[in-house]
Parts: C-alpha cells; structure tokens; sequence
C-alpha cells in the first residue's frame, strides 16, 4: 500500500467511527420482534446511511471548495504579471492567458489556433525556432529573449522560457512563459551608454586615473594612465601599482597609498620619475560596512607645471630684488603684491598696502588730463607709460617713470594690472640741474661776451681821455696857466672816477655772479636808506641843474638787505640823471600795495627810450649801453645788477617809458607787517651812546701809505683825533691802551696779524667800538669773514668824504 491508500483507509476508519457515535446517539428504536441479527443488520444499514449522508456533506462542501479554487486559479492564470502560453506541436496556440493577449494588443479569440511567429518580428523569429528545436533535442528549457509585434505594429522586447510537455493524449506540446522586458532593455541600454559616456568620460579625464583593489593591484585605467606609462591597460591591468609607478614591486614608503592605508584619507605628494614630475593622489573608497574597498589613484604629469613653477620662482625672485618698485594690483585696483624696493621709497609696511587701493600712492597734485589719460589706457587694456607725480607714507610727492599694464585671463578679461615705477626725483634734479647748467653756462657766455665787451670798449675811451690828460699835463706842465692846470685836473678827476665806477660795477657784477655778495635781510625803514642812497647823486645832479625830490611816508618799513637796496635806489638815480637833460626832474615816491609789498617809482623828465630797448633792457645778451645826455658814459651793467638784487629781495623790476618823454623804474619789495611797530633803534645794533662826528677818536689801520694818507684826508673833517696803525699787532696794542677810541677803520690785508684776526682779539676787551672793515668787492667772501669776525660793517676802497659820512650816520 501506498501512503495515498493509508490516507483514504484512514479517512474511511475516521468517517465509520463519527456515522456510529451519530447512530449510539440517536437510539434507534427497534420492534421486540425483530431478530439480534435483524437489529443489528439494521442498525449496521443506519451506520451505513448515516456514514453514506456524511460523505456526500463532504462532496458537496469539497465541491464548493474546488469551484472556489477553479476560479481562483483562472484569475491567477489570466491576471498573472507574465503571459503564458500552450502551443502545439505545429506551433499554434492552444491557449493563452489574458496578460498574453493583453501584451498583443489582441483578444483571445484572435490568438486561438494561430501560429506563435506570426507575433514574433521577423527579424527574431529564427531565434525562436533554435531555441524551440534545443527543446526538444535535450528537453532542457530554454530562455532568450526576442522581439514581438502588437496589433498596431508596437514592437516590444520579451523574454521567453519554453518547457516541453504532452497533453492528455500523450502529444508532444510546449509551455511558454512570456515576460515584457522592453522597460528592461531600456535600461539596460541606458545603462550601456552610460557606461560608455563613463568609460569615454575616464578616458577623457586629463590626469590618469587607476582604480585599485585593496591589495593595490590594477583592476581599471583610463587611457590617459595608458599614455603616461607608454604601456597598455592590458598590461596594466592586475599588476601592482607601484610596479607600473615606479618600476618596483617594493612598495615605495613615501608613496601616498602607503600613507592613505594607515589614515584612510586622502594623500598627496610630487614625486620626481626620471626627467618628469608627477603629481600623484590616493583617495579610498569603502564598502557597505565601511571597511577599505579599493583605491582610485590619481596621477598627474605636472613636469610643465614645475618647469614653470621654476620660471615664476625665478622671475619672483627677479621682481622682488628689483631696483624698481613693482606693484600688482587686482581688478579692483587694490594692492595685492608690491616689491621689496616698492617700501622703503615709498615709506609703508607690505602689512599696510596689501588689501588697499592704489589710490594711496597716487598724488592729488597730478595734472588732470595725466590721471585721466592713464585710467583711460588702463581701460581699454593697453599699457601707459609717463611720468606722473607719486606719494609717499609721509604725504610729499615726488616724480616717478610708470609703466602700468593690464593683466587679462585667458577671455581678454581684466583681472589686475601691474606697475613698475622708478623714482626719478634725483634724474630730475639732474635734468633740472643740467637745464640749470645750461642756462647758467649761456648766461655766463653772454656775461663773459659783455665782460670783454665793456673792457674792450667802455674801459677804453676813459683811459685815452685820462692818458691824454696825464701826458699833456706831464709835457706842458711849466707852460700850462693856473685855470688851465685847474681844468686838467677835474678831468682827470671825472675820467678817474668813471674809471672807478666802471671797474667797480664790474667787480660787483662779478660778484654777483659768483654768489659771493651775501644777503642778509632785516627790517629797516625806508626812508634813511633813500637818504643815505641819493646823498652821492646829489652832486651830478646839481651839476646838471636837476631837481629830485621824492614822497616817502617815514613810518614804511621794509624786509631787505639795505646794502643791497641802497644800491639798487643809487643806481636807478644816477641812471636817471645821467639821461635826463639839464634843468630836469626825477622824482621818487613809494606806496604799500593789496598783495603785502612796498612799490617804489623813480620817474625822470628823461629823453626816454623806444619800445625795443625797453624789451631788452635787462638781457646780458643784449647790448642797450647808451652815453647819456652829457655825454656819460653807460655799461649796463647797473640794471643788471638792480634786477638781481631786487629778485633776490623778493621782488620784481618792470620799467615804463617813452621816447622823449621820460622813463618811469618801478620796483616792489616785502612790507614788514609782521615787524612794523619796531624802530630802527630795536633792530639795528644797540649803541649806548651816539656822538657827534667832531667828538670822535678814530683809529686808521692801513699799512698802504697812500691809502693811509687819503683815509687821513678824508677822516680829518670828521674826527678831533686821528690814530695810526700800520700792523694788526700794533692796532691790537694801541686799542688797550686807548679804550675811549669811537671808530677803528680796519684794513683787511696786513702782514702779521690781518684785520679779522685783529678784530677778534679786540672784541674779547671792547665789545662796543665800531669797526669798519675796508674791503673791495672783489672781496665779498672776505667781507662776510670780517662781519662774522666783529666788525660791524664795511666800505669800498677808495672812498670819499661823503661815502663815509653817509655810513657812519648808520653809527653816530
């Protein structure tokens, strides 16, 4: 027996057993007069009926349960996500379920009875038909997947599985599971191309790329990997790393995949392979539980890079020990590099430039159209280069050559600019000097060609005239009368002292050129120092009947070198006599102007001059000496000397005339506001007592007997006592033994002790004598170690009478 016999046998035994406790229940009541045997027959028929209705309750109920089944089993058949199909030995369908119909667009109707390719695309239907015979050659089945048509022509992917078996009548027939894959196929075709833009993408990186295994060893790289090494992926592919790297299978311990095993973090180092230089990166990648997967290796050929990297190292260093100031700027123009040269000139700490704009440097005393013109080029990406004016920390400008050049990226796009500045402040003062130079050497030239000019010309006649004078006189002295030998002698006086005047507006001149008359200015009131300056023209003027007179407020105070300014008054008004007519007038006045000077005018009835002598009246290079009304003689060289030290005062000389109407001087010097309410007692040297000039003791120091007789001569008039010294040591010695001397006229140049020397040792006793230096002009230097030695002012030699008495009413 089999167990589905055990199962029915017991089931039987199950159902006897339940039919006889239904019938012990229900006590079938039995006539007396029926047999045991009857009774128990039929009570063994009521078992039987019982087990008989109980069996049938079963049928039905499994009936009921199969019909349910049934019908479950067709909606799953027909619902089923896959289709399925039975199809004949001929290879038509014998059934499908309705996901097959539904795939085809079809209903069942239409695919009963109808051949399987007639729905398959005909390019796949030979696929089909050898899978179909591999069924039923070895009864395996077959998958694949093929191509099949809708009603409408749709062409769809499926995947078939084909089993063999045999209907009821033992036929040979075929089981087709159906599966629409199209959705499938999609993605997988996504999936291709994603992985062939992946492997293009891999083998477009421009760094190589490896991935590895955890034991390192190569499972995939990219082309670029490939060409690095001039080696194949194939003979790449399962060798180790290191190997392909660095030509060993010893792993090298400064490689970064060491590095990256013990940290699991990315490492990177410059490794140098034979001539080339390598960038190369390890970075991890884990799996699901977070432990080491592999590792991508990045290696970069980066040997242009450090060749460049060497250049720009190079041309850093270049720029930054550079004498020139180079500065980098970003497009903002804010300082982002400066030189080291760049800080000492212009006085800042790289701390206080970078981040800060250009600006900073950038002088506000630049003309207009120069920061225009720059900013403008910058903008149109070209380069500038000119001098512009700089600023330092301290806030003084200086002049620098610029070259500013835009920086562009790889779009022509502004991202920075660079300057290189050379401060060219000494390269001016060069250039300036030079022009200066220049100017001086032409003004020297044309100084030297008036220098011999005068000398050739101007000295020239007055010495015929005075050598004429002296040989008449010499060879016709016993015959010559009393008024002829008196006439004689005032012409040789006059030719003398045109002589003296010329020379001495030469040496004066020449002096000036040479920078050698000091200039000293003070406070001084204007009014004595035009009294003292017209006091020597007063005699020309008389003698050609000439009236000055002039308007000069006494309380005008001036800022001036008096020496100086004296001069230049003397000047203008012996100028003016000598080319005004006789019975003429010359007028002097003085007013304080709105811009804080003193403008003083010397006007004369004069003969006047044209307007082109008028232009070129203070040229050196312009010859406009003219003899004057009486025939005097006329170098020039005056308003040369009256234009220099009025500018050297601070002032200007302009001049108005016309011809036969006379000419009109003018010239401005500083008012003293600032000193106006002091007195000429309060600026002057204090003097404790002013004596008369009869009162006076002076002491003469000159060791030329002729010079000592005139000074003798001249000194008489104005002394009760005269004293004489022909040595430094001996005017030394006579001062301590007369202290109550008023005047030492000191000569300069004497043996044994020079009167600078003589001068000290004297102030060491007597700080209050007046000691007057007799210099020449051609001596200032001398003169300015005298004053600096104690003396308190200077003469000429020769003077007369009425030079020295005009400078000792400065004393007495």
């Amino acid at each position: 027996m089999n167990g589905k016999d055990n199962n029915r046998l017991e089931y039987a035994a199950e159902l006897r057993k339940r039919a006889e406790e239904i019938t012990r229940k229900q006590a079938l009541a039995l006539p007396k007069s029926i047999s045991p045997n009857t009774q128990k027959i039929i009570q063994e028929l009521h078992v039987h009926q019982i087990e008989l209705e109980m069996q049938n309750e079963e049928l039905l109920r499994t009936q009921v349960k199969l019909d349910v089944e049934r019908e479950r089993y067709f909606d799953f058949y027909n619902l089923a996500p896959v289709g399925y199909l039975t199809i004949s030995g001929q290879r038509l369908i014998l059934e499908a379920n309705l996901t097959v119909a539904t795939l085809l667009g079809r209903n069942r109707v239409e695919l009963d009875k109808q051949p399987i390719t007639q729905f398959i695309f005909k390019e796949d239907q030979e696929i089909y038909y050898l899978h179909r015979k591999q069924l039923f050659d070895n009864r395996e089945p077959q998958s694949f997947e093929l191509r099949m048509v809708k009603k409408d022509n749709t062409i769809f992917w499926t995947l078939l599985t084909i089993s063999s078996a045999q209907d009821t009548s033992g036929i040979p027939e075929c089981r087709v599971v159906l599966s629409d894959i199209t959705d499938c196929k999609r993605a997988e075709d996504a999936l291709a191309d994603i992985a062939s833009q992946w492997q293009n993408t891999f083998d477009a990186v421009n760094d190589g790329v490896c991935l590895l295994d955890r034991d390192q060893h190569i499972i995939r790289c990219n082309k670029v990997m490939s060409d690095l090494f001039s080696k194949n992926s194939s003979d790449m592919i399962g060798k180790i790393c290191c190997e392909v790297i660095h030509g060993t299978k010893q792993p090298i311990p400064e490689c970064p995949i060491m590095k990256m095993i013990k940290t699991l973090q990315r490492e990177s180092i410059e490794l140098k392979i034979a001539d080339r230089w390598f960038e190369v990166t390890g970075d991890p990648f884990f799996d699901a539980d977070k432990k080491l997967a592999g590792i991508v290796h990045i290696i970069r050929d980066i040997t242009k890079r450090k060749q460049s990297e060497e250049k720009i190292t190079m041309l850093a260093q270049a720029v930054e020990n550079t004498a020139e100031c180079i500065g980098i700027t970003d497009k903002d123009y804010n300082f982002v590099f400066v030189n080291s040269a760049f800080l000492p000139i212009y006085g800042y700490t790289k701390d206080e430039l970078i981040g800060r704009p250009v600006a900073i440097i950038h002088s506000e005393n630049n003309a207009t159209e120069v920061s225009n013109n720059l900013f403008s080029t910058l903008a149109k990406n070209q380069t500038w280069k000119g001098e512009v004016l700089n600023k330092r920390k301290d806030g003084s400008d200086f002049p620098v050559l610029l070259t500013l050049s835009p920086l562009l990226n790889e779009k022509g796009e502004l991202v920075g600019s660079v300057g290189i500045a050379k401060d060219i402040t000494e390269l001016k003062q060069a250039e300036d000097e030079i022009k200066l130079k220049k100017e001086e050497l032409q003004k020297v030239n044309a100084e030297k060609d008036k220098f011999f000019s005068i000398i050739a010309h101007d000295l020239r006649s007055p010495f015929q005239g005075f050598l004429g004078l002296t040989q008449e006189m010499a060879e016709e002295l016993p015959r010559l009368a009393k008024d002829e030998m008196q006439k004689i002698a005032v012409g040789m006086r006059d030719s003398a002292t045109n002589l003296f005047r010329l020379i001495e507006s030469l040496l004066q001149w020449a002096s000036v050129q040479q920078g050698l008359i000091p200039f000293k200015p003070e406070v001084v009131q204007l009014l004595p120092v035009v009294n003292e300056s017209i006091a020597m023209a007063l005699k020309p003027a008389r003698d050609k009947g000439i009236e000055i007179t002039y308007d000069i407020p006494a309380d005008i105070k001036v800022l001036a070198d008096s020496n100086m300014l004296q001069s230049v008054i003397r000047n203008l008004v012996s100028n003016a006599i000598k080319f005004t007519a006789k019975n003429g007038k010359i007028s002097l006045s003085s007013k304080v102007t709105d811009n804080n000077t003193v403008e003083i005018s010397i006007k004369d009835s004069g003969i006047g001059m044209n307007g082109e002598m008028v232009d070129n009246l203070f040229r050196v290079d312009v010859r406009t000496n003219r003899k004057g009304t009486e025939g005097e003689l006329s170098t020039g060289l005056g308003l040369l000397l009256c234009k220099e030290f009025i500018e050297k005062n601070g002032g200007k000389i302009r001049v108005e005339s016309e011809e036969g109407k006379g000419s009109v001087f003018y010239f401005t010097i500083p008012f003293n506001s600032e000193h106006g309410s002091k007195s000429i007692a309060e600026i002057a040297p204090a003097i404790e007592e002013k004596k008369l000039f009869k009162d006076m003791k002076i002491l003469i120091v000159e060791d030329d007997k002729q010079s000592e007789i005139l000074i003798k001569i001249v000194g008489r008039s104005l002394a009760r006592e005269i004293l004489i010294a022909r040595t430094g040591v001996e005017a030394l010695e006579i001062c301590r033994k007369t202290p109550d001397i008023d005047l030492i006229l000191m000569d300069i140049a004497m043996p044994e002790m020079d009167g600078d020397e003589a001068t000290r040792q004297i102030r060491k006793f007597n700080k209050d004598v007046i000691i007057i230096a007799q210099t020449a002009y051609a001596f200032a230097g001398e003169r300015e170690k005298s004053i600096a030695a104690g003396c308190n002012d200077y003469i000429a030699k020769p003077y007369n009478k009425t030079t020295l008495t005009a400078l000792l009413k400065k004393y007495f």
